[in-house]
C-alpha cells in the first residue's frame, strides 16, 4: 500500500511538471513584436558601427531568454570578429535588455529553460 501511495505522489508531481507550460520561441517573438521591440534593424544598425563591426562582416543576433526572463544577446560574426561581437552584445544589453524583460513579463511569458530566439541579421 505504501508503494502505491508513493507511485501516486510521483505521478502527481510528474503531471504537475507536464502541466507547467513554457513559451516557445515564436511566442517570445510575438510578445516582443507586440511591444515594438522585435523589428529594430534601423535602430541596431548604428550600434554595429559603434561596436566596430566592419561593413563586410555578416552579423547574426539572437536573444537568449532565461528562467527569470533576463534577455542576453548572442552575436555571431562571419568572419569572426570577437572583440566587436562582445562590444555589440554589451551595447544591446544596455539598450534593450530591461525593456525586453518588462515586455515578456507583461505578456505573461513563462520559460522553464533558457531559450534562444533568432532576432536580426545584417
Amino acid at each position: 500500500m505504501k508503494s502505491v501511495n508513493n507511485l501516486i505522489k510521483l505521478a502527481e508531481r510528474f503531471a504537475y511538471k507536464l502541466a507547467q507550460q513554457t513559451a516557445q520561441p515564436g511566442e517570445i517573438a510575438s510578445a516582443l513584436k507586440a511591444a515594438g521591440l522585435f523589428d529594430k534593424s534601423a535602430e541596431v544598425a548604428p550600434l554595429l558601427n559603434a561596436a566596430g563591426v566592419p561593413d563586410d562582416v555578416k552579423v547574426e543576433i539572437s536573444i537568449m531568454v532565461d528562467k527569470t526572463l533576463n534577455c542576453t544577446y548572442v552575436v555571431d560574426t562571419n568572419p569572426a570578429k570577437p572583440a566587436a561581437a562582445i562590444k555589440l552584445r554589451g551595447l544591446l544589453g544596455v539598450k534593450y535588455g530591461s525593456a525586453m524583460k518588462k515586455a515578456l513579463a507583461a505578456a505573461g511569458i513563462s520559460v522553464t529553460d533558457t531559450m534562444r530566439v533568432g532576432w536580426l541579421t545584417f
